[in-house]
């Protein structure tokens, strides 16, 4: 009777870790989840600034532009956004801003490539040719000068669990001066 009495007195632990796993698992797969989609959350941002900036970069340093050339190097920003290069989520703007004499500044001419995504350029952004552009408070235009501006609009959605959280559309801008030339025609071709 006495060894009986001992055996139901003596704690067995052999499930023990087991159930704090069961406990554990779930918080351990919301800690990993999120980190993952919180670096590809990051990722995308640095991924957009860095397009917006090259294909600013990229116009501002031409002598003169073809239609060919701006399609071009539209193509080559599928490089610069990968992985994030789907032609249905992204949307690239180019736009040349002058001035002339004491008038306000004007879009020459806009150009859109590298993706499809639908966006409302009335409202987003710089603006469209109809219209005075969208410029940062405080930003000027000297008369006779251009500015180019490169934007960069991606539609995100997060890859884990996509509907627990809202779809939002990313914006990048980048301003560049022109180098060589104002850059306020594009050339047929």
């Amino acid at each position: 009777m006495m060894n009986w009495i001992r055996r139901l007195l003596r704690c067995d632990r052999r499930g023990t870790i087991l159930v704090e796993t069961a406990m554990a698992m779930p918080i351990l797969v919301l800690i990993l989840t999120g980190g993952f989609e919180i670096t590809r959350f990051v990722l995308l941002h640095q991924k957009l600034d860095r397009a917006a900036s090259s294909l600013g970069d990229l116009i501002s340093q031409a002598p003169s532009l073809t239609e060919s050339q701006i399609v071009k190097i539209f193509g080559s920003m599928q490089f610069v956004l990968s992985p994030f290069n789907s032609s249905a989520n992204q949307l690239l703007v180019i736009t040349s801003i002058g001035r002339t004499g004491t008038n306000p500044p004007h879009i020459n001419w806009q150009r859109t490539g590298a993706g499809t995504l639908t966006v409302d350029l009335t409202t987003a952004g710089i603006g469209t040719g109809a219209q005075t552009p969208n410029l940062p408070a405080g930003f000027t235009i000297a008369a006779g000068e251009t500015v180019i501006v490169a934007e960069a609009f991606y539609a995100y959605a997060p890859f884990i669990f996509p509907g627990t959280t809202f779809a939002s559309t990313f914006y990048h801008r980048s301003f560049s001066r022109p180098r060589l030339a104002p850059l306020d025609t594009v050339q047929p071709g």
